[in-house]
């Protein structure tokens, strides 16, 4: 088990680079705020993407269905 744990240390080490973060070992969840933060980014980049080219039927979705809820 702390072989496991080491590698999943390193691997999500690794990922949290990649995005230009620094790995926080006291704050593990970091990694996946990173994720999700590059997620939604890249999410709107593509639908306003595809609303100014007209492939995409309305500017409206621009907001992710996981963001309807907030306010």
């Amino acid at each position: 088990m702390q072989e496991f744990e080491k590698q999943v240390t390193a691997e999500m080490q690794q990922v949290t680079e990649y995005f230009g973060e620094g790995y926080d070992a006291t704050d593990p969840s970091k990694v996946l705020r990173v994720i999700r933060d590059f997620m939604m980014l890249f999410d709107k980049a593509i639908l306003e993407i595809k609303v100014r080219d007209g492939t995409h039927l309305a500017a409206c979705c621009l907001t992710p269905f996981f963001q309807l809820g907030r306010r």
